[in-house]
């Protein structure tokens, strides 16, 4: 009899034991987690440290079990990759971690190596992933009034793509190669949708944001963001490879597919004006200097044109935009910054767009002499 009260008690204090693991997971799990690489050697057999990614994945668990993804769930559909969102379920059981799989609607597992405050390492197809906890700083970058977004392509199936929102709602989306959509389009969104889309990149300090990130291999995609404030170009960050910080690169994808979620209408481009379909930019050159307009500045600029007028003014042209990797290539472009004089059908047409884009812009662009 002694001895199966021992073992019930025993029994309780292994119950009691695992409850209270469970609930301290439960409670040390909530927050902000991003992937870093690990220093502590996995346990386990068939068990290995994960290697470097290109990506930094990262993870906010909210107390109602909802978990946000930062990297955002996709599935493939036709050989286009459809967005899911960012947003999911998860709950802990025993030592496994379990998300909801939003395509599916079914549970994945993934078991749990260390969960404390401020270090959470679980397996994920037998590797070793691990995560710290990470602080949101108090944002002190000012609202915009536009953001575009370009997406230059890689050497694979990397959508190529253009998406500007603004401050009122209206959406304007521009795609060209692998996307679901290809044309330019016309949509719009809540002003909360946007200023939760402008908060996602505002949660990074833009006053330590370089203006050029690069990695050291080749046939990646460039991702090029724009921010506009009061006109002007407030900031434009051109990203080859995701090297730019992870909180910035995590803003990409829900912007970047935000095509598939409202609804668009089709938009006639006006005949009078020149190809928008720039998935690498146009260089801006004068006699002996040039300078290259990011995808993402080009779009901003070709959208200036396509609301601009016809016009019969003169001018005095100071610049000439090309495009040098267009297969398609136009001839170059005459401007003094508001007037842009081109050919349409073999028609000189000019197109004034009420203001000096260039000049006004000047102190975002670094000039090179032609030669280097």
């Amino acid at each position: 009899m002694r001895y199966l009260s021992t073992l019930f008690l025993l029994a309780c204090v292994c119950i009691c034991a695992c409850n209270d693991k469970q609930q301290a997971n439960k409670k040390n799990i909530l927050g902000n987690w991003v992937k870093v690489r690990s220093k502590i050697a996995p346990t386990g057999k068939n068990v290995v440290l994960e290697p470097p990614e290109d990506e930094k994945p990262g993870f906010t668990f909210y107390a109602d079990h909802s978990v946000e993804y930062k990297l955002g769930f996709f599935k493939r559909t036709n050989g286009i990759r459809i967005f899911l969102g960012t947003k999911s379920k998860f709950k802990i059981i025993a030592n496994d971690l379990m998300i909801l799989d939003i395509d599916s609607n079914k549970w994945n597992k993934y078991r749990l190596i260390k969960l404390t405050t401020d270090s959470l390492q679980f397996i994920f197809d037998g590797r070793l992933a691990t995560f710290k906890h990470y602080q949101i700083k108090e944002n002190t970058t000012p609202e915009f009034d536009q953001i575009i977004l370009s997406t230059s392509g890689c050497f694979g199936t990397c959508p190529v793509s253009n998406t500007m929102i603004n401050a009122d709602g209206s959406v304007i989306f521009n795609g060209l190669f692998y996307t679901a959509k290809k044309g330019l389009f016309a949509g719009s969104i809540t002003k909360a949708q946007y200023k939760q889309l402008q908060d996602n990149f505002r949660n990074t300090d833009f006053n330590l944001l370089k203006n050029d990130y690069n990695v050291g291999w080749t046939d990646d995609e460039t991702i090029s963001t724009t921010f506009v404030k009061n006109g002007k170009i407030y900031k434009s960050v051109n990203d080859y490879g995701l090297a730019a910080p992870y909180q910035f690169t995590w803003a990409y994808a829900p912007l970047r597919y935000l095509y598939q979620s409202i609804a668009l209408k089709s938009m006639l481009v006006p005949e009078a004006t020149p190809s928008i379909n720039y998935p690498n930019g146009v260089y801006l050159k004068t006699a002996n200097m040039g300078m290259a307009l990011t995808q993402s500045e080009t779009f901003l600029l070709f959208y200036y044109l396509q609301k601009g007028k016809v016009s019969n003014a003169t001018f005095k042209s100071r610049y000439k935009l090309s495009s040098p990797f267009d297969i398609k290539k136009p001839h170059d472009i005459d401007t003094d910054g508001r007037f842009y004089k081109f050919e349409v059908n073999k028609k000189s047409i000019i197109i004034d767009i009420g203001f000096n884009f260039l000049d006004i812009n000047e102190k975002n662009w670094h000039w090179q002499k032609i030669t280097e």
